[in-house]
């Protein structure tokens, strides 16, 4: 049995800038409601364009938005600015309280800074609803900045180790991607690795990788110390 699952989805918009702050403004577009075939039951759940799916966090899909910085980063500041919304439909708002867990408010991001391919990433993921008493909205324009010092100290650097590897508990399969892009695992592809789909629950499946490419060259840029 697989004892953890996260759907992870990511069409993310990614800049390279040098100055500080910086800041990225964007639309949600092409937001819909996706209904799959799950064997002998239909998923439905929301989708959009640079949609993030991790059910660690939340049920329902977070904005994704990266920075490309030009060096290693630290004391990151986040702030989330709100430029237009819209109400959501009977129907939305009837599939968003059937998958509303875990729901983190908008201007509370959560930050990550890794290495990509040699170079330092800021990755800012949040929440695009906002409950308003009885009524649901979904942000439809938004600008993310963000504000950071440099980090390149040896002796800034902590390093934070996991207690344990991921891969210490429950069943793994091992995938290869061989092309970029957006991969589905699906009904079909589960049963052709030797899993039955329905003897497991969508909700208990994660996906970890760790972004591919060469370690940096730099001392001084964080490494990843397990699958993510």
């Amino acid at each position: 049995m697989i004892k953890q699952i996260i759907f992870i989805l990511i069409t993310c918009i990614t800049v390279t800038l040098q100055a500080n702050p910086l800041s990225i403004r964007d639309s949600i577009v092409d937001f819909k409601i996706i209904e799959e075939n799950r064997g002998n039951h239909d998923l439905y759940f929301f989708s959009f364009n640079n949609a993030v799916y991790d059910l660690s966090i939340s049920c329902l899909p977070l904005v994704n938005t990266s920075f490309h910085v030009g060096f290693s980063p630290s004391d990151i500041i986040s702030n989330i600015k709100i430029i237009d919304k819209r109400e959501l439909t009977l129907t939305e708002r009837n599939l968003f309280f059937k998958n509303k867990c875990n729901l983190i408010n908008y201007n509370n991001p959560i930050i990550n800074s890794f290495a990509e391919r040699k170079r330092p990433v800021i990755q800012v993921i949040f929440n695009p609803f906002i409950i308003e008493g009885n009524t649901v909205f979904l942000v439809t324009k938004y600008e993310v900045s963000i504000s950071f010092k440099e980090n390149n100290s040896l002796k800034q650097l902590k390093k934070n180790y996991a207690n344990s590897s991921v891969l210490s508990s429950g069943i793994w399969y091992k995938i290869r991607v061989k092309n970029n892009g957006i991969h589905k695992i699906d009904y079909s592809f589960l049963q052709s690795i030797g899993v039955n789909p329905q003897s497991i629950n969508p909700r208990n499946i994660k996906i970890f990788g760790n972004g591919g490419g060469m370690l940096p060259q730099a001392n001084n840029i964080d490494r990843l110390d397990d699958l993510w």
